[in-house]
């Protein structure tokens, strides 16, 4: 990955645990001072960002916030920018309740899935599009989006969602910002039936760290030509 400036500035949303913990890592080691929102685990981000500071010899602060407000990523953005206006931006916040079309209980969760994973990551950006001198931002989406998934119909939704905001963003913001997402496949560490891994072409289930190198590289200025692209880290299951 090229060198990352002194000035670049990262906002990563999810940023906690699990995969938006991993990608706070790995950019800190590239360079990048880090915003890390949290909502749920807001401890353990508090603990990263100071591990961050003391090994990586870079700002680090967190910004609690609960994205089902709708204006929470507003306030977000505005509290970020007077800090440290950030020049690239990861959307990683998201929930994951079933959602089956046949139970009309389930649908409780459906409004606050759609402004948590899609329309919080939608506000966010339009907002540091505003503030900040964004130059580059991921999406995290799913590599099922574009299928069927009955069980988690509405979180699928909002990720379909997610990719086709992308398209759009990339056009409105070309040339000055890139924007971008990452689509994972099972990552390795969540629950995984064998009738799952039996249809992945590669057989196994996805790296954490092949997704964080996708993302970084993405922000990153090797990957300056790209924009409005979904990449997909799936071990081949879209082809499946």
């Amino acid at each position: 990955m090229v060198p990352t400036p002194a000035t670049s500035t990262l906002l990563v949303t999810g940023a906690g645990t699990g995969l938006g913990a991993a990608i706070a890592r790995a950019a800190a080691s590239a360079g990048f001072h880090l915003a890390l929102h949290a909502h749920r685990h807001v401890e353990a981000a508090a603990k990263l960002a100071a591990e961050l500071e003391e090994t990586c010899g870079l700002s680090a602060q967190v910004f609690p916030g609960d994205l089902a407000d709708p204006l929470a990523s507003f306030a977000l953005a505005e509290e970020v920018c007077r800090w440290r206006p950030p020049t690239h931006f990861v959307a990683n916040a998201a929930v994951f309740p079933k959602t089956q079309i046949d139970n009309l209980a389930s649908w409780r969760h459906a409004d606050t899935t759609f402004s948590i994973n899609c329309l919080s990551a939608m506000r966010t950006f339009a907002a540091l599009r505003s503030h900040a001198p964004l130059r580059s931002a991921v999406f995290i989406t799913d590599a099922r989006a574009a299928g069927a998934w009955p069980d988690h119909s509405v979180y699928l939704a909002t990720k379909a969602a997610l990719e086709s905001f992308v398209r759009s963003a990339a056009v409105a913001c070309a040339p000055a910002l890139r924007v971008n997402a990452v689509a994972p496949g099972p990552i390795e560490g969540t629950p995984l039936s064998e009738r799952l891994l039996a249809r992945l072409p590669q057989g196994r289930a996805v790296s954490q760290a092949a997704v964080v190198a996708a993302t970084l590289w993405l922000l990153s200025d090797e990957a300056d030509s790209v924009t409005g692209h979904v990449l997909r880290v799936d071990g081949g299951r879209s082809l499946a």
